[in-house]
């Protein structure tokens, strides 16, 4: 499920899929976050990771579609969740760029 999540944000139509954002930040506090494991899902389901492009430079329409979410309970500050996630995408550039 994670792995379909962050392949989800490494593309283009991350603003449309905030609840995944929300939902890897919730993860990311309950399981470890393997990178190699992650990369060996994809690469058994054909799946190339995205470039994280639009997650990086288009933060204040991911915030405006963060505040559209509705009916969501003690929903944590849009910077803390944007940070925590951003630090998981690093990880995953860093690795991307250490292979090539």
């Amino acid at each position: 499920m994670l792995s379909d999540k962050i392949y989800a944000i490494s593309g283009e139509n991350v603003c449309r899929r905030m609840k995944d954002v929300l939902d890897i930040y919730i993860m990311s506090f309950v399981t470890k976050i393997n990178t190699d494991e992650l990369q060996q899902i994809w690469r058994e389901t054909g799946r190339e990771l995205g470039n994280f492009e639009v997650y990086k430079t288009r933060m204040a329409e991911l915030n405006e579609a963060y505040n559209k979410m509705k009916g969501i309970r003690n929903k944590p500050d849009f910077i803390e969740v944007y940070q925590r996630v951003s630090d998981i995408v690093c990880g995953f550039e860093f690795q991307k760029e250490k292979a090539n």
